[in-house]
Parts: C-alpha cells; structure tokens; sequence
C-alpha cells in the first residue's frame, strides 16, 4: 500500500531555484505561523536563525513581549543577500512593559535570500520576547 500525504486546502506545492545548492527542490507556497524567538528572556542579546525567504513574497511577523523592566529594547530585522547582511527600515524600539506589534516584508527590488532579526535587550532585567511569522507566495 503507497504512503498518501494529505495537504492542506490553501496549501500550494512549488519548485524553486535556490542558489546555495544549486539546484530546484519543492517548497510549500504557504507556511504556517513559525516562532523565530520563542520566548527568549528579555534580558538576553539574540540574533535569530535565518529563515529562507527567496521563494516567498510576503512574510508577516507578530512581536509579543510581556513584563519588561525597561522600555529601551529594539527589534532589526535584517535581509540577507549574497551573504550580505541589510537592515530593513529602522529599528523597532519596544516602548512598553508588554504588548504586541506587527510587521510585514514584501520582496521589492532587492530580493531578500533570508530573513533575520536582531533582539537587542537594552537595560531590561525580566521579562519574554517572542517573534512568529508567516511566508505567502
């Protein structure tokens, strides 16, 4: 009996060319919500894997933090071209003890490879950050 792998209705399969290996593979034209900063502590410095990003043409990120003990950290996110790392736009400065905060990234001109963010803790001593997104084709 052959193996089935049930999709679903909103999910598309598609083959892209990526650079870095050199060749296609099939990638899913929409993925659902991942965490790239599952509730980090607040007081910690990250950087986040990156995310491929080239097959894609929107990424939406949803920001949460709670009980924060300063109001001065930021939030970069970074496109990756070449190897090349660019900020895209300005930093998001986190202004209060908790809340939420949205963001979208649509492939323009330069086409990212990689999505990255950058989590700078500023004088914060307690508290959580998380930092989930989602690709669309």
């Amino acid at each position: 009996m052959s193996q089935l792998s049930i999709l679903d209705a909103n999910q598309v399969i598609k083959t892209v060319y990526d650079p870095n290996t050199q060749a296609l593979h099939t990638v899913p034209a929409y993925v659902m919500s991942t965490v790239l900063l599952n509730a980090i502590p607040a007081q910690t410095t990250v950087t986040s894997s990156q995310v491929f990003f080239l097959p894609y043409s929107l990424m939406g990120l949803a920001l949460s933090w709670s009980s924060l003990t300063a109001t001065n950290a930021t939030l970069q996110l970074q496109g990756v071209i070449g190897g090349k790392v660019f900020n895209i736009g300005s930093a998001f400065t986190i202004a209060t003890p908790s809340g939420q905060q949205d963001f979208n990234i649509a492939q323009a001109t330069d086409t990212y490879e990689y999505i990255q963010a950058v989590y700078t803790a500023g004088s914060n001593t307690a508290g959580t950050v998380t930092l989930s997104y989602i690709l669309r084709s």
